[in-house]
């Protein structure tokens, strides 16, 4: 993974607060996350956060790290998700970033309409991954 090849920025405010992850399913979708924060520079990995939510539901964490640190930090995400009705296999997935209250607009959106998403009682699910270099206003 190469920081100069990632596509995705997501600008902040170097004086503000924690950035929150929020991410929110369309109804009869289940969807897991697992995000990753890596050093801008030797790609070291730092830490790791999973989220979940399904039918419509808004979850949130927070990135509890220095913002004045992450400047140029890589996020990476990994999405799971399934439906919980079988005969249902369209759902979107919105992935936002906030701080201070105020929602963070990333150059590439995060929000995905997915066809074919398998059901849950079959044990299988859709899954992507992606990412998104975190670039400090000043």
């Amino acid at each position: 993974m190469d920081s100069q090849n990632i596509n995705r920025l997501c600008p902040y405010s170097i004086e503000g607060d924690i950035i929150i992850i929020q991410i929110e399913a369309s109804p009869e979708i289940v969807v897991g996350a697992e995000f990753k924060l890596y050093k801008k520079d030797s790609l070291d990995y730092l830490k790791t956060w999973k989220i979940g939510c399904q039918d419509g539901e808004v979850s949130r964490i927070g990135i509890d790290r220095d913002v004045h640190l992450i400047n140029k930090h890589i996020l990476t995400w990994q999405i799971l998700c399934c439906t919980k009705v079988v005969d249902k296999f369209k759902g979107k997935i919105n992935l936002d970033f906030f701080q201070d209250g105020k929602k963070l607009k990333c150059n590439i959106p995060t929000f995905w309409n997915l066809d074919n998403i398998p059901p849950c009682a079959i044990k299988r699910y859709s899954k992507f991954t992606e990412s998104l270099l975190f670039v400090a206003r000043i």
